[in-house]
């Protein structure tokens, strides 16, 4: 296990980059986060440090993740950006990342980037009203990147929900937050004046096959997951 400190915009975030043997669904303790501000601006006298804590949701292994391309998850960390990029399929939905064009800020040993497509947990079902989610969650991460970058990423979801009359109509909802404070916006085009999404925009809509959709979107890195469904 190894972890990195970077900070963006006066927040620290703290990466932790680990392997495991456990199966799919196999649950994993909370992550604990520390950190320790030494105030002492260069004094000799008595100084004050400020500590802080934070605990991250008790995470849950989703599924196997490969280096290659077409499992339902992807993702690696590497120093070669022409390897970043991602094709991932589960029955037909995919969730494919385009190479990223800079690597993560800070001193982090490797770039770390991840995709692919899993079922939502009950709190992402609570979120996406009554019915629960209309399809699986597609998702993509990687960290903040130099220059602010952003990422191209293509979501394919095979089939429209049912409630949704035609692909030209469909929208696209990114969840937000974890556990019970799990919320769900719709994502605007990149156009437009008014985004409720902090880190993602449509680019591009267009039909995909005989029953379903493809969204483009440019997503910014974050300490997050981005989370989408139709």
């Amino acid at each position: 296990m190894q972890l990195r400190l970077g900070s963006e915009r006066g927040t620290v975030t703290i990466y932790v980059q680990f392997t495991t043997s456990l199966q799919a669904g196999s649950p994993l303790d909370p992550f604990i986060g520390s950190a320790s501000f030494d105030e002492s601006n260069g004094n000799t006298g008595t100084t004050t440090n400020d500590s802080f804590h934070t605990n991250a949701d008790a995470p849950v292994i989703g599924d196997v993740i490969t280096d290659s391309h077409g499992g339902n998850q992807g993702g690696l960390c590497t120093g070669d950006l022409t390897q970043t990029g991602f094709t991932t399929n589960l029955a037909g939905q995919q969730a494919n990342v385009a190479d990223l064009t800079a690597s993560a800020v800070g001193d982090l040993p490797c770039t770390p980037v991840a995709a692919g497509v899993r079922g939502p947990s009950p709190e992402e079902n609570t979120a996406c009203g009554k019915s629960g989610c209309p399809t699986p969650i597609s998702f993509v991460f990687f960290p903040v990147l130099d220059g602010g970058a952003k990422a191209t990423v293509t979501l394919i979801f095979p089939t429209i929900p049912s409630t949704i009359t035609s692909w030209q109509k469909t929208p696209l909802f990114e969840l937000l937050g974890t556990g019970a404070a799990t919320t769900q916006v719709q994502v605007a085009n990149c156009t437009a004046a008014h985004n409720p999404s902090p880190d993602t925009c449509i680019t591009n809509l267009a039909k995909y096959g005989s029953q379903g959709v493809q969204f483009t979107v440019m997503v910014a890195g974050s300490p997050f997951d981005g989370r989408y469904i139709p």
